[in-house]
């Protein structure tokens, strides 16, 4: 604040007065016709000057107090190709801000890197892909290897050659407010297997606009993984690909393709979380092929597919959780629960919970190797061949669930469990379409309150009088 003399009542009274904040940096870049000017915030000299746009900024950001522990900041205006025969290097303690668009002179060369404590806000870098692509080639538009404590803030990065933003061994790494659009991959971080015991590699996504990936909106292999805000439309394979982990969130997420969730060719750690919320979007896909898997939660969810868990291994995934689904026009079932040839796993304590299936092209729900497994206030209505199929199971109980054969198809069998043992079916409805409630070789077996298709109770149940 600051005090001046202005015409007043009294005449000559002084009057606080608030000053316009004048903008601080230690580099403003800016263009005058064909040359580029590096001008210093402190001095109002310019330092440096020329023809090449990437030589001038590059020369102001190592003229940044060297060894700082704070940040400086350097703002870039205009539109720039960068002769990126050498990569822009963004220094450690750094607030670069970008008011325009940085385009890549070659397409098959890294465009930006990016060191400790630096924050990237605004503008768009641009890959400048045509329509051929790199593939899986280590070719990144921004690329943040090794680094701590980054921020990628308000801006957009499109048409990356490969990968449009990848984190690899980093931690605590924020990307928020960003759109990423037409790379081979959009988004993408990497962590070793081995190091995926540590606690480093957090990375956080936030208000995330995935279009037009190749192949994946985001793809990585993740240590503590948060991605709130995700919207992708068009990936060629998958919108959310992650290939072992530790410990991930993600909430509200619109997906125009599958998200998988593998544990693929990565020994991941016991004990490791996966909590998903507000998902809607085609197929949500676990494959577990070591341990990596436990403590999963899905809640509300809206897909135009499937929920699918397969195990491919040997070990145990246990404590999953699915809260208000609805799942329409499954291939197979609107939730399944299976494993792969030669797979010896089995699923520990599954609970499903208000879940709609419908319309599938073969059944609702679908459930294999499952011990203790409920489902409560959950429906198959009208998918084409059965409502529930539980085998090869332990202690099941269904409460207030509807099997309804009216639908896109005609559902024809309510229910059928094959090799069930201790089963409860308490306050539910079982409509037969064409096949009645099958039950092979099941043993311990009760319905209780139950209306439609039910079976004869077993011959040594007590008689009700």
């Amino acid at each position: 604040m600051v005090s001046v003399t202005i015409n007043s009542d009294p005449p000559g009274a002084i009057v606080d007065v608030v000053s316009t904040p004048i903008e601080s940096y230690s580099y403003l870049i800016y263009t005058d016709g064909s040359t580029v000017f590096a001008k210093n915030g402190s001095t109002g000299n310019i330092d440096y000057s020329g023809e090449v746009a990437l030589t001038v900024i590059q020369n102001a950001l190592d003229n940044l107090t060297a060894a700082r522990t704070w940040k400086e900041k350097v703002i870039v205006k205009g539109n720039y190709t960068l002769i990126n025969s050498s990569t822009l290097d963004i220094p450690d303690y750094t607030i670069f801000e970008l008011d325009g668009r940085f385009i890549a002179s070659d397409k098959t060369k890294t465009l930006v890197t990016v060191g400790n404590n630096v924050e990237m806000i605004n503008g768009i870098y641009d890959g400048n892909r045509d329509g051929t692509n790199g593939g899986d080639i280590a070719v990144r538009v921004i690329h943040i290897n090794g680094k701590d404590n980054v921020l990628i803030h308000n801006l957009a990065v499109e048409k990356g050659y490969s990968r449009g933003i990848e984190v690899d061994y980093s931690t605590n790494v924020i990307i928020e407010n960003v759109q990423v659009n037409n790379c081979w991959r959009n988004l993408m971080q990497w962590v070793e297997p081995a190091d995926l015991s540590a606690s480093a590699n957090d990375c956080f996504l936030s208000n995330i606009h995935s279009t037009n990936a190749l192949e994946n909106g985001f793809d990585g292999t993740c240590s503590n993984l948060t991605i709130n805000d995700f919207y992708d439309t068009d990936a060629g394979s998958a919108s959310i690909s992650i290939d072992g982990f530790k410990n991930i969130t993600i909430n509200n997420v619109t997906a125009g393709s599958q998200i998988n969730i593998l544990a693929g060719d990565y020994v991941g750690v016991m004990g490791s979380k996966a909590n998903l919320s507000n998902i809607t979007g085609t197929y949500l896909f676990f494959d577990v092929l070591y341990p990596i898997i436990e403590n999963v939660k899905i809640n509300n969810v809206y897909l135009d597919g499937d929920v699918r868990f397969i195990i491919s291994g040997t070990k145990d995934v246990k404590n999953i959780e699915i809260n208000n689904l609805e799942s329409k026009s499954s291939d197979w079932a609107g939730i399944l629960f299976d494993r792969g040839t030669g797979s010896s796993g089995r699923y520990k304590n599954v609970l499903i919970n208000n879940a709609i299936c419908r319309d599938g092209a073969q059944h609702g729900f679908y459930f294999r190797y499952v011990d203790h497994l409920k489902i409560t206030n959950s429906i198959a209505i009208g998918n084409d061949d059965t409502g529930f199929v539980i085998a090869d199971s332990t202690y099941t109980k269904m409460i207030s669930c509807d099997s309804v054969a009216t639908g896109a198809y005609n559902q024809e069998c309510p229910l059928e469990l094959n090799t069930v043992n201790n089963f409860d079916a308490i306050d539910c409805f079982f409509e037969n379409g064409g096949i009645p409630t099958t039950l092979t070789n099941v043993t311990n077996y009760v319905f209780s309150n139950c209306k439609g298709d039910i079976p004869d109770p077993p011959s040594d149940a007590p008689i009700s009088i």
